[in-house]
């Protein structure tokens, strides 16, 4: 990654679990601001090599977590291709909104939402709602500011990436870094997830069409300059081309990630049919004008 983006990974003493593991952060730096978040992934401080940002050795674990970390760069330092090519100003946080998959201009994020409950619930204190109601969900949202900061490494998340496994994680987080018992968590979630309905259905009007928008046009260029990035999977390469429909994928190496590959393919199917249906009824309105000349 070029001098303007610092990425660094090192195994963080001071999040260490109970039995002594401790848990892989990756550091973000741009124009001397910074963040980190978690990659979920734990090892024994012995094992861990600081210089070459990797787990020591080539067991099983060592070679999954490794493949893991690698993920993760080949991911950010896309991430920089991506913002450098659209000509985007290079910030922590637009970098981050980028890593993340957050639209910045169109998409709705979770914490002023939140925020605006919580005021209203102000607002009718005395009239719906005590003021320990509305002290038990200014924690809520305390807490949820917090999680997204120590999960996510970002200050906000958009409301399209609030699934189950945002909601697990907050309960494990709830459980673990802030030591609260199964009541008080249980309490939590429920204060976050009171108004799911209203987040959920502000996600489901915006669009996921745009989102592989630059992935596409790529694809469509033929080009092969950017291929490492795009269709590399772990240590196993597969290629798209682009005189087909239908993909060969081996199954053992398909990840989640195959989803994008998913939406080309039904964008290609889409444009051909909207081609095909178009043409057709090209094809019946000179019929028609030929059959009444």
């Amino acid at each position: 990654m070029s001098n303007q983006v610092t990425v660094y990974m090192y195994a963080r003493a001071a999040k260490a679990n109970k039995v002594g593991l401790h848990p892989i952060y990756v550091r973000i730096t741009i124009q001397g601001k910074r963040t980190e978040f978690s990659t979920k992934k734990f090892i024994t401080p012995a094992k861990w090599d600081p210089k070459t940002m990797k787990m020591k050795g080539t067991t099983e674990e060592a070679r999954s977590i490794n493949s893991y970390l690698e993920s993760i760069k080949n991911k950010l330092t896309q991430t920089q291709i991506v913002l450098e090519y659209q000509g985007t100003e290079l910030t922590l946080e637009k970098f981050m909104c980028a890593y993340l998959g957050k639209n910045m201009l169109r998409e709705r994020t979770l914490i002023p939402i939140f925020q605006d409950h919580n005021n209203k619930i102000k607002a009718l204190i005395g009239i719906d709602y005590s003021e320990g109601t509305h002290e038990r969900y200014e924690t809520s949202l305390k807490h949820t500011i917090e999680y997204i900061k120590f999960q996510y490494g970002t200050n906000d998340i958009s409301i399209s990436k609030i699934d189950h496994a945002f909601v697990t994680g907050y309960d494990f987080y709830l459980r673990t870094e802030k030591s609260c018992n199964n009541n008080t968590t249980v309490k939590y979630i429920k204060n976050f997830t009171k108004n799911k309905k209203i987040l959920f259905k502000s996600s489901l009007t915006k669009s996921k069409i745009s989102d592989n928008h630059f992935f596409y046009n790529y694809y469509k260029t033929n080009s092969c300059k950017l291929d490492q990035q795009f269709f590399m999977r772990l240590q196993h390469d597969f290629f798209l081309p682009n005189d087909k429909i239908i993909i060969d994928i081996d199954k053992r190496y398909t990840t989640p990630s195959v989803y994008i590959f998913a939406n080309v393919e039904a964008l290609e199917m889409t444009r051909h049919y909207l081609k095909k249906k178009d043409q057709i009824a090209s094809f019946k309105a000179n019929s028609y004008k030929i059959q009444n000349f």
